[in-house]
């Protein structure tokens, strides 16, 4: 009865389109079969060979709980071959668990081989004899090129331009993805494990939506210009950013900043604003362009202490008399707007 009861769920396994099927029926096959040598060689054609990642992870975590250590070559091998990051940081739970000592020598031999495949990258080559006592740093760094490796397959150009990305003793600093029609930021697999990503710039595209930027607590850069993004929000984890450009979107309301103390350089023209508000809470604020908006007053200027530029040309202000006195203090340019067709600014 268990004999034919495991055929089939292989033949499930082994047949079907439907990946929840083919998930459940794994977990099903009965432990005898599991441990068996049969069992063994069926998990790591699966593991080596399946197409569906979940099946692959589900794979490994059934050959290292029945199979350990025989197991730990074939998941070795999964590790350097796999592009899933679902997968390879499972592979590297696994490995880890079993013995650190092994994954250290692994992840030293693969980080020296990706250093000199991306050399054109790096910023500052480092020899990684200087990371082998931390486990944790060479697991970040074999996950950051890794990343790396799924974009340039993603995205072929990523390989011949040399600032396009930039890479800082193995971790990646820079990284510029623009004019890719790219649609969803979610699409960029593994973003959240650039930890060290400074610049990030996604101008250019088909983003109609800010999201996938969690855990880039070190971002300081962000290009979001020339895109369809129409609300600024999922930004709270950026606590470092010092600037951003939205421009050329179409936003209609600033908002979504409250967390940005150290912003200094913010880029919002071209969009469809109305109002001059949102921004007090921002006090390292040094420039500000809002030109070709909707706007038609300006508010709280006296609560800007650090405000040196302010751009408002081609928006709806139709008088600037009580502005004179900031203009000791802000270039303020207001050129385009319904008071006067030109004024180079005041």
């Amino acid at each position: 009865m268990k004999e034919i009861q495991n055929k089939s769920l292989i033949y499930i396994i082994e047949n079907s389109n439907d990946e929840k099927k083919r998930y459940e029926s794994l977990k099903a096959l009965q432990k005898d079969f599991i441990c068996s040598n049969r069992g063994f060689i069926f998990l790591e054609n699966l593991l080596i060979s399946d197409l569906n990642p979940k099946i692959r992870k589900k794979a490994a975590e059934l050959l290292a709980e029945y199979h350990f250590p025989k197991t730990l070559h074939p998941i070795k091998w999964a590790l350097q071959i796999d592009n899933s990051l679902n997968c390879v940081i499972k592979y590297i739970e696994i490995i880890k668990n079993y013995n650190e000592t092994f994954l250290n020598l692994f992840l030293i031999n693969e980080i020296e081989y990706y250093m000199s495949k991306y050399k054109r990258h790096q910023l500052k080559l480092a020899k990684c004899i200087s990371y082998k006592n931390d486990l944790n740093d060479l697991i970040e760094i074999f996950l950051n090129y890794k990343v790396l490796n799924n974009l340039i397959i993603k995205f072929p150009n990523l390989s011949k331009e040399d600032k396009i990305v930039i890479i800082q003793e193995g971790k990646i600093k820079k990284l510029e993805l623009t004019n890719y029609k790219m649609k969803n930021i979610k699409d960029i697999e593994g973003l959240y494990l650039l930890k060290h990503l400074e610049g990030l710039d996604l101008s250019f595209n088909d983003l109609s939506e800010i999201n996938g930027l969690n855990g880039l607590l070190k971002l300081r850069n962000l290009n979001l210009s020339h895109n369809k993004i129409t609300k600024i929000k999922n930004l709270e984890d950026l606590i470092e950013l010092s600037s951003i450009n939205l421009g050329f979107n179409k936003i209609e309301k600033i908002e979504g900043l409250t967390n940005q103390k150290k912003i200094k350089n913010l880029n919002l023209m071209h969009n469809k604003i109305k109002e001059f508000k949102g921004l007090i809470q921002l006090q390292s604020l040094e420039t500000i362009s809002l030109s070709k908006n909707l706007i038609s007053e300006i508010n709280d200027l006296d609560n800007f202490v650090n405000l040196k530029y302010l751009d408002l040309t081609l928006n709806n202000i139709p008088d600037i008399s009580k502005y004179d006195k900031y203009k000791k203090k802000i270039s303020l340019i207001l050129y385009g707007n319904p008071f006067n067709t030109y004024d180079p600014g005041l």
